[in-house]
């Protein structure tokens, strides 16, 4: 499923300080490898929001380019509903009355140095796995890639040494040590890059790409 990268705000109007906001979404949107997406409130009075909702875009996509997004939603709520099929609002993890599948946290600066020394005592009875710069899931002890690929292979009948796999971080370990045709993207975490038969280009300089037009030439 391919991930987004949101900001919801008024921009009214739009000023230079809005950049960094914008430069913000877009750094993260592809260093997670998503969509980085920015939608503008419909909100407009003629005090505090002088431009309507067409000027604004108007003006906006002008000044930051394809990443402002023209919606009939007025809400961020609404927003989600265009790419989640279903949510529920809470107001504290108290009310979460069922097992997450997944808890997925987040810090600004590093995942790895800010939030896995905090959590990874938890690893007796969770797989704690740093899964990119600024994240660290914790999920079911036995839910990893590695065991969602195997039950692919066994379904299909393939065998891992027919298999080619790619990773970048620590939540792919499981999956790379299955074969030893495992490439780590250039931008990949280190210990990656050490496990893996080959490390290629980043996957801003088309790292997958070129492994797999090598491979057809043979």
């Amino acid at each position: 499923m391919k991930k987004i990268v949101f900001t919801f705000g008024r921009m009214n109007p739009p000023t230079i300080g809005h950049q960094k906001l914008v430069d913000k979404i877009i750094s993260t949107a592809k260093k997670e490898k998503a969509d980085a997406k920015v939608f503008l409130s419909h909100s407009q009075n003629n005090k505090k929001d002088p431009l309507n909702y067409a000027e604004k875009i108007r003006f906006a996509r002008k000044a930051f380019g394809k990443v402002i997004q023209q919606s009939n939603s007025k809400t961020i709520i609404q927003i989600l509903k265009e790419y989640y099929s279903s949510y529920q609002r809470i107001s504290n993890t108290e009310e979460i009355l069922h097992a997450p599948l997944k808890v997925a946290l987040y810090h600004p600066v590093s995942g790895e140095h800010n939030i896995y020394p905090a959590v990874k005592g938890y690893d007796k009875v969770l797989q704690v796995k740093i899964s990119g710069d600024y994240w660290v899931d914790l999920s079911h002890k036995e839910a990893n890639k590695g065991v969602a690929l195997q039950k692919l292979l066994d379904h299909y009948n393939i065998d891992r040494s027919e298999i080619l796999v790619f990773g970048d971080y620590l939540n792919d370990i499981e999956m790379l040590r299955m074969t030893p045709n495992s490439v780590a993207m250039g931008n990949a975490h280190p210990e990656i890059k050490a496990m893996a038969s080959i490390v290629t280009e980043s996957h801003d300089n088309f790292g997958v790409e070129r492994v797999l037009q090598e491979l057809l030439k043979h």
